[in-house]
């Protein structure tokens, strides 16, 4: 990979020249045979003041899935990011990202949109919360009984709480629960049971203490 910026106190920009392929399954060496800097990025990044960033960028990826070698994509969007201040401890972090794939030839752009909140109540409890939609494909959901370029709509909504434990040998610990509900299209009922899919996860969460950031 190649990457040049410049950089003012308020802006950024970013270009880099990168090959984009995935890897193949093995995971522990490079895969440099028949490799070039064929795909390329940009970003732009505007923080007009200290609690606010806006950015935008675009990506081309030659070849980037082994499973199709002929396809290339074009990938684009965009983020707002903010922290305030509420006082007492208190920060409230928020982010609105778009983000869209079109592959080259097909005509069709799949589009995604996030948007996530962090409420840090103190030093050592936060929750947090996640509304996502996007657009999926029958191949990547693995449904192998229609065509894989069809293409669904799905959402999910994630609710939850994280509580810092403590710090041990350089590490921060914090254990936490997350609750979610998937939206889903009526004709994908059959593959997942239901319309809205509920899932509950308790984790803990283990990193360098250094990081003091409370959000997920």
């Amino acid at each position: 990979m190649i990457t040049a910026g410049l950089f003012t106190r308020a802006m950024k920009l970013e270009a880099s020249w990168f090959n984009g392929r995935e890897p193949d399954d093995r995971r522990t060496n490079f895969d440099y045979a028949g490799r070039r800097l064929d795909s390329y990025s940009a970003r732009w990044t505007l923080d007009p003041g200290p609690r606010w960033s806006a950015s935008a960028w675009y990506a081309y990826l030659q070849s980037p899935e082994g499973l199709h070698p002929d396809e290339s994509l074009h990938r684009l969007g965009a983020a707002l990011l903010t922290t305030q201040a509420l006082g007492a401890g208190e920060t409230w972090s928020s982010a609105l990202i778009y983000g869209a794939n079109s592959r080259i030839g097909t005509g069709r752009l799949a589009s995604s949109l996030v948007l996530e909140s962090t409420l840090a109540l103190d030093a050592s409890n936060s929750v947090f919360g996640r509304l996502e939609y996007v657009q999926k494909s029958a191949e990547e959901l693995v449904i192998p009984s229609v065509p894989a370029s069809a293409e669904y709509a799905v959402g999910a909504l994630a609710l939850g709480y994280l509580r810092a434990i403590g710090t041990m040998e350089g590490m921060s610990a914090a254990a936490g629960v997350r609750g979610s509900v998937n939206l889903i299209p009526a004709s994908l009922e059959a593959a997942y049971g239901s319309r809205v899919p509920k899932g509950v996860a308790i984790y803990l969460r283990l990193r360098p203490a250094a990081s003091v950031d409370t959000s997920m």
